[in-house]
């Protein structure tokens, strides 16, 4: 079952483009049709300002390159939440495909947990000349006051997260699921591989629909013990 866990999480992946073809940030796929990303990646490829507080009405095109690279699908905004320093929960879009997804996509399995610090994370992104995108691991620490969750690589060796990571699923290897989305890097300290990611427990808050799909668990083995060894993954959000 955790083996058919993370690949859903490697098939939910999608790489989101500018209309120049540039590549801009990651999201991933929550239901059949719907998608997480970042606010920021969604004005970028769309080239409006990032503080655009409307819900911008263009669509956008990404693919899912760990499974269909190139193949294209277009996707709306349908939920808006923009950056806002003042405010938790900020830089989130959710997005609807206007066509199902390729046959091999699958959602993730998100999970909403307090208690992650120490735990090791995986991460696929699209850095500036990796279109064909890099993985990335570390370890998860702790809430920030603005409800971010740090992370951050502890290896002299790795790839840092960087700009192109924005908008990509957190795989916690512990619990076995998504347990939050990049969103930043820090800017502040470039010694550092440190960065920051929207906790699954915010995301929930935020979007309400996605909230009711979302897992309260702390470990694969509850899941399976509550779930009677069930094959699950997320419901459809809205459903």
């Amino acid at each position: 079952m955790a083996d058919n866990y993370r690949q859903a999480f490697k098939a939910a992946i999608a790489r989101i483009y500018h209309a120049n073809g540039a590549i801009v940030g990651a999201g991933f796929l929550v239901s059949d049709r719907y998608l997480l990303t970042c606010a920021h990646v969604v004005t970028a490829a769309l080239g409006i300002p990032t503080e655009t507080v409307e819900l911008p009405t263009a669509s956008l095109e990404l693919d899912f390159p760990l499974i269909a690279p190139g193949q294209k699908v277009k996707a709306k905004v349908v939920f808006w939440q923009p950056l806002n320093a003042t405010q938790i929960g900020e830089d989130i879009a959710g997005l609807l495909l206007e066509v199902h997804p390729p046959m091999d996509s699958q959602p993730v399995r998100m999970v909403a947990g307090e208690e992650l610090w120490n735990h090791p994370f995986q991460i696929f992104g699209f850095p500036s000349k990796r279109d064909e995108g890099i993985w990335a691991s570390g370890v998860i620490r702790d809430r920030l006051a603005n409800g971010w969750v740090q992370i951050e690589d502890i290896k002299a060796q790795g790839q840092a997260i960087q700009p192109g990571f924005s908008g990509s699923p957190i795989w916690d290897e512990v619990v076995e699921g998504v347990v939050g989305m990049a969103v930043a890097a820090d800017k502040k300290r470039d010694e550092t591989k440190t960065a920051f990611m929207i906790p699954t427990a915010i995301l929930q808050q935020v979007w309400p629909e996605l909230g009711q799909s979302v897992q309260q668990s702390t470990s694969l083995q509850q899941d399976r013990n509550s779930q009677g060894m069930k094959d699950f993954f997320i419901r459809p959000v809205g459903k």
